[in-house]
């Protein structure tokens, strides 16, 4: 592998990685949890969530599948206590 293609690699590694990160924030967000309350659900550190959130680490697929649940969990929630005002 090249120089080129290797710096090639690690951009696309980098802005996938960048673009999951946001997608965390955002189902996050969506859910009404704070990164507290989501390193609490998931049993990581606190620091972690925030690394996950700027990109700083990669976000294990266990962790992703645990947050899909959350947010399915919550999608039910939903349709059962339907939110006032």
């Amino acid at each position: 592998m090249s120089q080129e293609q290797f710096e090639q690699a690690a951009d696309f590694i980098d802005a996938a990685v960048a673009a999951r990160a946001r997608a965390l924030k955002r189902r996050r967000a969506r859910m009404g949890l704070t990164q507290s309350d989501l390193s609490k659900a998931l049993g990581v550190a606190l620091t972690t969530v925030g690394h996950w959130e700027i990109g700083q680490r990669r976000i294990p697929e266990m962790a992703v599948r645990l947050i899909d649940c959350l947010q399915r969990e919550n999608r039910k929630r939903e349709v059962r206590e339907p939110r006032r005002g």
